[in-house]
């Protein structure tokens, strides 16, 4: 794929939207090559949403500027970025349609996916969601299980298997001995921090761990603290929680990014994600590039990677009674505790840094644009 003939047009989220795909998209912009080029559409504030009118008219007007791009003609692969749903469906997917009406290549990125929303798909609009996605060139998903699925529905051609990333520059300062040393103070000091990191819903899990964590502090040996960081709709139920059941040590600090989300991690022993469904949440493999012992459900790609006593341990979905003990699993071993935080990092390096997910993209434009 040459430079000055050809560009990549991805439909990305506003970088005022908050989530995993804006950061994904933020944390590649610095890896990716001029040609690769961002298209915004969607919500400007999401995950909260103007007026039905306001964004009827941002809709149509994302899909003019679009048009208008297009027609300059130097556009030679169109990557949409979406999940599972209606309105995603069908605004990504006159985007998709109108670039192969044009001649333009193009690849769906499925960054969100889980069960009850396929559920919800095959039953109400299966049709719809086959006429605009199954024409694309090439798919790409972030689990083995949403490849077999989209296969199953009758999908043909390439399914590229992904993850998402780890801002190589977010964790350059992180190191085996740094983690060593870390690891090595809590049996002096006691003390160990929970991080939870995510958009605070109850479907992340997050009333879960509150309630393995009110355990943890009332039995275990060690001196727990619990940061939680994320805003979402539940952000104000659960301050009101922790208040009103004087529940100690949790620091609710909501949406942090740049040094105060790296501090998060740096200050952090465990990271817990009991989340009830995902693609592979980007703030897991954070986490592992920290050098973080991860306690997880079995959702999306994490399954894909992850080893049970080698990055950590999986948790049943509302189950908090296991997640206490899967915690106290994890610090009754201060030799595995270690060795887990150093193979994460290890890992995260290898597989999930920003550089090396960068080139596998690139690597997918060039065999559709070439195939």
């Amino acid at each position: 794929m040459k430079e000055e003939k050809s560009k990549v047009l991805i439909l990305v989220p506003s970088i005022t939207a908050r989530g995993g795909i804006t950061n994904y998209y933020q944390v590649l912009r610095n890896e990716f090559p001029s040609f690769v080029e961002y298209f915004e559409r969607g919500a400007r504030t999401w995950p909260v949403r103007k007026g039905f009118l306001q964004e009827l008219i941002r809709a149509y007007r994302d899909f003019l500027n679009f048009k208008r791009r297009v027609e300059l003609k130097d556009i030679t692969l169109v990557q949409s970025t979406t999940s599972l749903g209606l309105s995603t469906t069908i605004r990504d997917g006159f985007f998709l349609r109108y670039a192969r009406k044009k001649g333009i290549k193009t690849i769906v990125f499925f960054r969100g996916w889980d069960n009850e929303a396929e559920e919800k798909n095959q039953k109400r609009y299966l049709k719809l969601f086959k006429y605009f996605f199954f024409h694309a060139d090439a798919l790409i998903v972030l689990s083995k299980r949403t490849e077999s699925v989209l296969k199953n529905w009758g999908y043909k051609k390439k399914i590229y298997t992904e993850t998402t990333v780890v801002d190589k520059s977010l964790i350059k300062d992180i190191s085996d001995t740094f983690i060593k040393e870390k690891f090595g103070d809590i049996n002096k000091t006691g003390k160990i921090n929970i991080l939870f990191l995510s958009r605070i819903e109850k479907r992340k899990g997050i009333y879960e761990l509150i309630d393995a964590y009110k355990v943890l502090r009332n039995k275990s040996k060690y001196d727990f603290s619990l940061t939680i960081c994320g805003d979402g709709f539940e952000l104000e139920p659960i301050k009101q929680k922790v208040d009103l059941e004087q529940i100690e040590g949790v620091k609710i600090k909501g949406f942090v990014e740049g040094e105060q989300k790296k501090q998060s991690f740096r200050q952090a022993h465990i990271f817990i994600f009991p989340s009830h469904g995902e693609g592979m949440p980007n703030a897991v493999l954070e986490a592992m590039g920290f050098g973080l012992p991860i306690i997880t459900t079995p959702v999306g790609g994490v399954v894909d990677f992850f080893e049970e006593g080698k990055n950590g341990y999986f948790t049943t979905i509302n189950n908090s009674l296991e997640l206490v003990q899967k915690i106290e699993m994890l610090t009754s071993n201060d030799r595995l505790f270690t060795e887990i935080a150093i193979n994460n990092y290890k890992l995260a390096l290898e597989r999930f840094s920003s550089d090396k997910v960068a080139k596998r993209i690139l690597n997918i434009f060039n065999e559709v644009t070439e195939d």
